[in-house]
């Protein structure tokens, strides 16, 4: 699942960026300011949905860990 997840993201990632862009392709500070806080902000989003599902209990326990 995580596999297809990552391979969507690189995929849609340019995609996302290149719709950011000003069509005249004028370039300058104001451009890269627009696509660091967009990706900022999807990061921050990713951030927020990972949160609820992260865990620090193992998913496959030996029945001997079980009686030390």
């Amino acid at each position: 699942m995580g596999n297809m997840v990552a391979t969507g993201a690189s995929f849609l990632s340019p995609v996302f960026a290149a719709s950011l862009l000003p069509e005249d392709g004028a370039k300058g500070p104001e451009v890269w300011k627009r696509l660091f806080l967009a990706f900022a902000a999807s990061n921050l989003v990713g951030l927020a949905l990972y949160l609820p599902f992260a865990s620090t209990t193992p998913v496959d326990v030996d029945p001997e860990d079980k009686k030390k």
